[in-house]
């Protein structure tokens, strides 16, 4: 296993890679990402929350260095308040925006990226209560990513999110760390 993984090592640093980040180019791909809040209610409520959360997004390269597109978030929270536990999955959808820094033909790249989403949230509080809720997010994530070859890139993130609920004054703040793979559509 060491020599294979060595050996894949080598290919990439020697071989010709770079990446697709000119205007005309489509995206497809995603991350997975882990996150760790603290809540706070407007009634004195604090909780942890540990979630994990897959993003598949799609997007085109409107100008070189710069692509805009359309997310979609599936995430799964565990909630720990001080004398109760709970569970909450949500789905979101919405716009992001992205950036690339270094020149288009290098191994590694620099991006910085910023979304909106819509968000729905089910709660489960674990005695049979179910709540529903809407909340709006939005996002701001930067990192490096690798080009693996000219077509796939591997992406890792650090981010910050604002969720703010729709009908309530309250609210979450979320240091994200992730993991990404976008595939660079070539043109013809």
């Amino acid at each position: 296993m060491k020599k294979i993984v060595s050996l894949l090592f080598i290919i990439f640093l020697f071989s010709e890679s770079y990446s697709q980040l000119t205007k005309g180019v489509w995206i497809v791909g995603g991350n997975a990402n882990l996150s760790l809040a603290q809540y706070r209610g407007d009634i004195g409520i604090t909780e942890d929350i540990l979630s994990i959360g897959i993003q598949p997004k799609i997007g085109y390269f409107f100008i070189d260095k710069f692509t805009a597109g359309l997310l979609i978030n599936y995430s799964y929270y565990n909630v720990k308040a001080s004398t109760s536990r709970s569970f909450h999955s949500e789905y979101g959808f919405g716009p992001f925006l992205r950036y690339y820094f270094l020149k288009e033909d290098t191994r590694t790249n620099i991006f910085a990226e910023t979304s909106y989403q819509y968000i729905f949230l089910k709660s489960n509080t674990g005695n049979g209560n179910h709540s529903n809720y809407k909340l709006n997010s939005y996002s701001f994530s930067a990192g490096p990513v690798i080009y693996l070859n000219t077509t796939v890139g591997l992406e890792f993130t650090v981010g910050y999110t604002v969720k703010k609920y729709i009908d309530y004054s309250d609210y979450s703040n979320n240091l994200l760390v992730g993991l990404g793979l976008q595939i660079h559509l070539e043109k013809e």
